[in-house]
């Protein structure tokens, strides 16, 4: 085949992983492909599209705490990906970065949201496309739920829950 030894050897390593999830190795090229393809078409950034959003909302007469509020966490979220393609960002990207914002888990869940209406914009602009792979809701576990501490919501819903 004329491959040097290490590249075959991460050939086959490739393969057996994803033999073990019952894929090949073209359903993975294909895979990233589809996914460098999305990249390519949108690149808007995370910045550019926090812009956007802000100026669509503002101009469906949204009031003015909604949008501060938008407006400063959509900031604080394009700090550290507004450079970046909104169709790169992935959910577990997401995830990470939002368990590790220092605040209240309220507050967690109030960045969680906001970052929603960025994706969800996204979404409806067919900028990402959920049924393509791209997924973007994260969980947000609070760090009660983390310490084995329960809420009221979440004693709640335990309680509501079937058994």
């Amino acid at each position: 085949m004329g491959l040097p030894l290490n590249e075959l050897a991460a050939i086959v390593q490739a393969r057996s992983a994803l033999a073990k999830h019952g894929k090949s190795i073209n359903d993975a090229a294909g895979f990233y492909l589809d996914h460098l393809e999305r990249i390519r078409r949108c690149n808007i950034t995370v910045a550019q599209l926090a812009a956007e959003v802000l100026a669509a909302k503002q101009k469906d007469g949204f009031g003015v705490l909604y949008l501060t509020d938008l407006r400063k966490r959509l900031n604080r979220f394009a700090r550290d990906f507004g450079t970046r393609p909104i169709a790169a960002i992935t959910v577990e990207e997401l995830d990470d970065w939002l368990r590790n914002l220092e605040c209240a888990p309220k507050t967690r869940a109030n960045f969680r949201a906001n970052i929603g209406v960025l994706f969800s914009y996204a979404e409806r602009r067919r900028m990402i496309c959920p049924a393509c792979g791209h997924q973007w809701r994260p969980s947000v576990r609070s760090a009660a739920a983390h310490s084995g501490r329960r809420t009221k919501s979440a004693a709640k819903a335990a309680a509501m829950a079937p058994r």
